[in-house]
Parts: structure tokens; C-alpha cells; sequence
């Protein structure tokens, strides 16, 4: 049922959706475990944020956005292997990671072991980053 749900139905929704709300700005996420971590970090009286069910759906809804003259949008893809193969996104308000997915990115920081060691802070359970 998804497949039926070409890119422009769904940019349609995110319009849609943004005018009956109070909120500015879109923020697009490839998927849902995206949205729950992304929306820890945006001000939600402000960003609506819009699940795209992957990367180059991702892109061509910004694509629409962006022809309908709505440039209120911030997109998040994973890097996957972009890097790799040198293809580059050529949208200044679509973010890669840093890393493969936001989660290795988690794994590569701080982050992770800040929040570990928060939560087990005894000395014999202290996390340290090696790096």
C-alpha cells in the first residue's frame, strides 16, 4: 500500500498538515526511529516533523517543496554509503551524518558513553572513551 504513495501525495500531506498547525518549519527524517531521536532535539511549537520513509524520498519531497516555493525545511539523511561512492546531495538544507546512520554516529561520539556513565557512575561500572 505504501508504493501507492507517490512523493508529491506526500509533500502535499506535509503542506497540508503544516497549515492546520501552528508551525513554521518541516523538518524531514528518512524514518521513524529518526523522528523519535530527532524529535529530542527540535522546539515542537516550531517543527513539524515529516517521515519520509527513506533517503530519496527524502530528497525528492524537498525537490516539490522547493518548486512550490516552500524553502521552510531541514532534511536528515544517513550517510549510508554517499561517501563511498561520491554522490553528493546538492541541497544546502538537507544534512547528512557524519557516519553509515545516525546511530554509528551516537557510537562514534561522546554521546554514548556520557549517557552510560551518567547512568552508572560507581567506578567499577565507569565507561571510559579510549579515543
Amino acid at each position: 500500500m505504501r508504493d501507492l504513495i507517490t512523493t508529491y501525495r506526500r509533500a502535499n500531506a506535509i503542506l497540508q498538515k503544516l497549515n492546520s498547525s501552528n508551525k513554521e518549519w518541516v523538518f524531514l527524517v528518512e524514518g521513524k526511529s529518526d523522528k523519535v531521536f530527532f524529535g529530542k532535539f527540535v522546539i515542537p511549537k516550531c517543527f513539524q516533523i515529516s517521515i519520509c520513509d527513506g533517503n530519496s524520498n527524502l530528497q525528492q519531497i524537498a525537490s516539490i517543496l522547493k518548486e512550490r516555493s516552500f524553502t521552510k525545511y531541514l532534511g536528515v539523511i544517513d550517510s549510508d554509503f554517499r561517501k563511498l561512492d561520491g554522490d553528493e546531495i546538492d541541497d544546502n538544507q538537507i544534512f547528512q551524518t557524519d557516519f553509515h546512520d545516525i546511530e554509528i554516529s551516537i557510537f562514534e561520539s561522546q554521546a554514548l558513553a556520557d549517557v552510560l556513565n551518567k547512568y552508572f557512575s560507581s567506578k567499577s561500572c565507569q565507561i571510559m572513551r579510549t579515543v
